[in-house]
């Protein structure tokens, strides 16, 4: 195994660490990493059909909670890019996915002002750029799932008597 430390200009330190064995069946270089946050939490983790690249999302605390979602080189563990985003208060990715042609990342989890809402932005898989984020609820957003064409949402709502219910969005990608 190796690892080795990464610092970003946003503060948030991580580790890059893939695992290789020679056994069949078992964990290669080439089709495996494990992401880890020094400070931070990891929630989540994708990765380009190709392998080229490793997404990873998770909350970024320090006096509230943030998104935080990296990009690292699939090979080598490289910082490709990093975005996070900050509603003000507690805001909490919980899942991460990517379209089939591996063009677009997207994030999903909670993010609070008045009410906790689903929060879901769409990145470009190769720059970390905003292609389009949307709010939703009140609610938790739990998973998401991606086609060539929608994203789907998945997470819980209050129903007008306070009970939760499963609630599904979807987005045109």
């Amino acid at each position: 195994m190796g690892g080795s430390p990464r610092a970003s200009s946003s503060g948030i330190r991580a580790t890059f660490v893939s695992a290789q064995s020679d056994c069949p069946g078992t964990i290669n270089e080439e089709d495996f990493a494990t992401i880890a946050y020094t400070a931070d939490l990891p929630r989540a983790l994708a990765a380009k059909p190709d392998g080229d690249t490793v997404y990873v999302t998770g909350p970024s605390c320090q006096s509230s909670c943030d998104y935080a979602t990296v990009a690292y080189d699939g090979a080598t563990g490289a910082l490709r890019w990093l975005q996070r985003y900050d509603g003000g208060q507690d805001d909490e990715p919980t899942s991460i996915a990517m379209n089939p042609d591996g063009t677009t990342v997207f994030v999903t989890g909670f993010s609070t002002s008045v009410n906790f809402d689903f929060y879901t932005i769409a990145y470009d898989a190769a720059t970390g750029s905003v292609q389009w984020w949307s709010r939703y609820g009140p609610g938790t957003a739990w998973s998401i799932a991606a086609s060539s064409s929608t994203a789907y949402v998945s997470g819980t709502t209050d129903s007008t008597d306070g009970v939760a219910e499963f609630t599904t969005v979807a987005y045109v990608a």
